[in-house]
């Protein structure tokens, strides 16, 4: 049986509160009707990866994902600054996470029909831009919101469900043993779910960015990780350093830049366009 009314008012209203953290969110076709009525309310919520390399761009592997139906939930890249996730599926049993288990009331191999399953575009050892952080933080806050349940208590990692008694099957998301965001294999779920208790809508975006000063931020973290090799016209990137290029036009620009050893920002305020900005880590390479 497809998703039925309570399914797809549940699937709403959380639209409705991820667009209330300034998360854009785009309801795919036939998406409040596709896959099978839950039931139950949903009690997780699995944290994938989908694999897709960076040249996949924005939304990595949403077209398959979509096609397929194989997850409920995809979250883009944010390579624009801007964070975006896209609803699939409103329904139960997508094929996201059905060999695992068990977890908490969920029987083994019985995810599909438990929780929600969000892709996250990216791969292991990519670095997620702070707006594809942002938007999976406000998604997974946005559903335990509508479902009733306490800040991070829904979420589990690909890894965690799916190596119990099938160890190294499964690394997704990577952002790190022990806590440590953006390296390391995944398997861990702690980091994320503290990251969802502690989320604070609205005050962790970029909106105060215009388009062309989220374009400079991305070409200065895509060569702090070692992603592109093009100069650009406001920055220059060596040994880890950017360098604002002293242009009249530029004025004072309020830059973010990625500190590449945590994943944390430091925010920089340039007061004029000759100022350096401070060294922000490692030399460009991924931990």
């Amino acid at each position: 049986m497809p998703p039925d009314s309570a399914d797809q008012d549940r699937a709403r209203l959380i639209v409705v509160e991820a667009r209330s953290y300034g998360i854009q969110v785009f309801e795919q076709a036939g998406c409040y009707t596709a896959r099978d009525r839950w039931l139950r309310v949903p009690q997780y919520i699995v944290d994938h990866h989908d694999a897709s390399t960076l040249a996949s761009g924005e939304w990595g592997s949403l077209g398959y994902i979509v096609r397929e139906r194989i997850s409920n939930w995809q979250v883009a890249r944010g390579l624009d600054g801007v964070p975006k996730v896209a609803l699939v599926a409103a329904g139960a049993n997508c094929p996201h996470a059905g060999v695992g288990g068990p977890w908490g009331a969920c029987p083994r191999d019985s995810m599909n029909g438990w929780g929600y399953g969000v892709e996250k575009a990216g791969t292991t050892g990519e670095r997620y831009t702070p707006a594809a952080l942002y938007a999976t933080k406000g998604l997974y806050h946005a559903i335990e919101v509508v479902c009733g349940r306490p800040p991070g208590s829904m979420v589990v990692e690909h890894a965690e469900w799916g190596n119990i008694g099938r160890a190294g099957r499964k690394n997704d998301s990577d952002y790190g043993k022990g806590g440590t965001p953006n390296g390391g294999p995944g398997g861990n779920g702690n980091w994320m779910r503290q990251q969802v208790r502690d989320f604070q809508p609205n005050t962790e975006g970029d909106d105060d960015m215009t388009p062309d000063q989220a374009s400079q931020l991305l070409w200065v973290y895509n060569r702090l990780v070692g992603l592109t090799g093009k100069d650009h016209p406001h920055y220059v990137v060596k040994d880890g350093v950017a360098r604002q290029v002293a242009q009249s036009e530029t004025g004072a620009l309020p830059v973010k830049l990625l500190n590449t050893l945590d994943g944390n920002y430091i925010i920089n305020r340039i007061d004029s366009a000759s100022k350096a900005v401070p060294a922000v880590g490692a030399t460009g390479e991924r931990s």
